[in-house]
């Protein structure tokens, strides 16, 4: 069975504007703002976005011609600036919103977001990193929602077929086995999170996640490893515990890329044993 990224559904709701835009009559009669507007639909926390010209065309139903033209006039007028590429094979340009005047780069903006939001927001980057879209922020595969409803996504995960019944049967059992280890190590986490006093629901893209690192090498004792030193960072910044693995995705490629000798992966299960979630 293969890991494949999950497609989350469109859960845009509002588009937040900036007031000076609508105010403004170089654009709020032209069709320069229904652009924005549909930018405006797609950004995080710190205004930021990578959605297409291909998907913003789509969703105003004209050309992308039309929609770059409105883009360099509102980068002109001051309302969208370039921004960073949120993860490594990003196709699509980023690009901010300028809501204040005073705070252009979106580190500023980043930093201005409380300590939840700046979780939030690490979580669905990450995520984003791990699903490579390549069509930026789109309902098509995946969004950073401007008003968020985590959970609730589903997910499609097709599995690898073969014409051999004795191949088919080992595929099968394998995959029962990781599935059991799937719930098991989901299950450490959901502990933890208990014993913090808040509790969390994982859905279909958190056993997709820790699927695909099982795949990829993960044993339990770094996955125990990584909670504890999570769980000790919450206690001692009094913040809360992850939402979902999501936010992990990071901890967990660090311990995999450093524990590819049998020395190290000793380390880890000692050092495990003395952290270990009870």
């Amino acid at each position: 069975m293969e890991f494949k990224p999950t497609r989350n559904k469109d859960l845009r709701k509002y588009s937040i504007m900036p007031i000076k835009a609508v105010q403004d009559q170089r654009i709020n009669k032209t069709r320069a703002i229904s652009v924005l507007a549909a930018i405006c639909s797609y950004v995080d926390e710190t205004g930021v976005t990578y959605v297409s010209q291909a998907r913003l065309a789509k969703d105003l139903d004209v050309s992308r011609q039309a929609i770059n033209r409105q883009v360099r006039q509102l980068h002109k007028l001051g309302y969208l600036v370039y921004a960073k590429k949120r993860y490594k094979d990003q196709k699509t340009t980023s690009i901010k919103v300028i809501y204040d005047p005073e705070v252009i780069d979106e580190t500023t903006a980043r930093a201005l977001l409380s300590p939840k939001e700046q979780m939030d927001l690490a979580e669905r980057e990450a995520l984003a990193g791990l699903a490579g879209e390549t069509s930026g922020v789109s309902g098509e595969k995946g969004q950073v929602q401007p008003n968020r409803v985590s959970g609730g996504e589903t997910s499609d995960v097709a599995g690898g077929e073969t014409s051999s019944v004795a191949q088919n049967r080992l595929l099968n059992r394998q995959d029962n086995d990781i599935k059991g280890d799937v719930r098991r190590m989901t299950s450490l986490f959901t502990r933890a999170a208990d014993k913090m006093g808040q509790p969390r629901v994982l859905n279909a893209r958190d056993f997709e996640v820790m699927e695909g690192w099982l795949r990829q090498g993960l044993i339990q004792p770094q996955w125990e490893l990584i909670l504890s030193s999570h769980v000790a960072y919450c206690k001692d910044e009094r913040r809360e515990i992850a939402r979902s693995l999501g936010y992990f995705i990071e901890p967990v490629k660090k311990m995999l890329s450093k524990s590819s000798s049998p020395k190290v992966q000793g380390m880890v299960k000692d050092l495990a044993k003395s952290m270990r979630l009870k």
